[in-house]
């Protein structure tokens, strides 16, 4: 039996707590987020949790009110092969798992087969993920539109636009500081990491889109200017450091 918690990999390849025979799934952080809360992995039959820092050295122990027996596929045995995890208090570095459980068919997307199965494309591009990153993307939005809100912007979601050539735009958030002329086109997209200029092509990429509509939106709110705000959301939030101030400011 172990004598320190360890993170071992679920058959999906998420992270577990394993200690002293039993499984614990990742639960909930305390509020500055340097304490974590788990729970047994048989939650619907045991109330069991414990509580960890960070760095699982700091323990506060429940496996004394577990109501099953200890579950032998918990236990790290020295001669099996790991797959080391590194954990963060506010997130888990997938990076290194490109490929952990693929199938062994080749290395295409074992759901949509149209390329190679790597964390970038199951999180920004593989179909089978579409109404995950939707509702992802749609949680943002809500968040970002909650808290220009409680600076007093007049915001409106999902506003509807008509391009100068005559094309149709929607873009997530119009957001208006109160007694102001000026305004702001703020659209979130959720995609993986890549390489340093991505956030600045992610906005350029959103400039090119809605710059057309400018016009028929500073019409519409009596607007003499209005600015595109391309943000890339990524594993850990927004990439870019002018998109990271801008969030902050928000809170």
């Amino acid at each position: 039996m172990e004598r320190n918690p360890q993170l071992v990999p679920s058959q999906k390849g998420k992270p577990l707590l394993s200690f002293r025979g039993y499984l614990y799934q990742r639960h909930d952080f305390n509020r500055d987020r340097t304490e974590i809360y788990w729970r047994c992995r048989e939650r619907k039959i045991c109330n069991a949790a414990m509580i960890t820092n960070s760095n699982l050295d700091n323990i506060r122990d429940g496996t004394d009110k577990h109501l099953h027996s200890a579950d032998e596929a918990a236990y790290v045995r020295p001669n099996a092969s790991k797959v080391v995890y590194t954990y963060h208090c506010s997130s888990i570095d997938f990076r290194y798992m490109n490929g952990l459980g693929r199938s062994q068919n080749g290395t295409h997307c074992r759901y949509c087969r149209s390329e190679k199965e790597t964390l970038a494309h199951i999180l920004g591009a593989c179909l089978h993920g579409e109404l995950l990153r939707n509702s992802r993307h749609h949680k943002i939005r809500s968040l970002l539109a909650s808290a220009l809100r409680r600076k007093n912007y007049q915001v409106e979601e999902e506003v509807h636009g008509l391009s100068t050539n005559g094309s149709t735009r929607r873009n997530d958030i119009i957001a208006i500081p109160t007694r102001s002329t000026s305004g702001f086109i703020i659209d979130p997209t959720v995609r993986m990491e890549m390489y340093e200029n991505q956030p600045a092509e992610v906005h350029q990429e959103k400039c090119d889109i809605y710059d057309p509509a400018i016009p028929y939106y500073k019409e519409k709110y009596h607007l003499t200017s209005i600015e595109v705000i391309g943000l890339l959301m990524g594993l850990e939030g927004p990439s870019q450091k002018d998109s990271r101030i801008f969030v902050r400011s928000l809170v």
